[in-house]
């Protein structure tokens, strides 16, 4: 606990360390990735975030931002297109958008898939998805997931019915584009 406390530090909202760490709600975590944690249950550093972001007059409209560290797979998005596909094929409103890899700055591994379907709200909307470091996961290069869903609600308790998505295909591609393409690592984050 000494260990955590000792490296614990105020942050202003708007204030970017210049060290790797763990930024939080007015307050940030020093260390690296590799740092160990001394009386740590494992002997590893482990760790995952996970966001989402809500269009304050569109519900319907959401990104969601996933890290971690401690997940590697075998198989890329791309890899795992069958059972994509299979979904895709099973809706009536099923169709791929784009797919494929993605330049990242600072990112070696990137691939999106962007596709249409019937989405929980029973509305045709999109849902995008952008994965990155899939099979080099480690806590330098941690998993990365990024989606968009147009159509349906982050809570279900807020949601109500709707006719339609609230953004068209093109405009959500749009906010994809613009998300995305701009995501990157900070220098010296891990």
């Amino acid at each position: 606990m000494q260990h955590l406390l000792q490296r614990l530090h105020p942050r202003e909202s708007d204030e970017i360390p210049e060290r790797p760490g763990l930024c939080f709600g007015h307050g940030f975590l020093a260390g690296g990735a590799d740092e160990t944690i001394p009386g740590a249950a494992l002997p590893y550093r482990e760790e995952f975030a996970s966001m989402r972001f809500v269009d304050r007059e569109r519900r319907d409209v959401y990104i969601h931002l996933y890290t971690d560290s401690d997940i590697r797979t075998d198989t890329t998005l791309l890899e795992r297109s069958g059972g994509i596909l299979a979904l895709l094929s099973h809706d009536d409103n099923g169709a791929t958008l784009r797919k494929g890899p993605v330049n990242l700055d600072g990112i070696a591994q990137a691939e999106e898939w962007l596709a249409t379907l019937t989405m929980d709200s029973d509305v045709k909307g999109d849902y995008f998805l952008l994965e990155a470091n899939s099979q080099r996961g480690s806590t330098r290069t941690p998993l990365i997931s990024i989606s968009l869903r147009n159509g349906e609600f982050s809570n279900s308790e807020e949601s109500k019915r709707i006719d339609h998505a609230s953004l068209t295909d093109a405009e959500a591609v749009g906010l994809w584009d613009a998300v995305t393409r701009t995501f990157q690592p900070r220098p010296n984050a891990f």
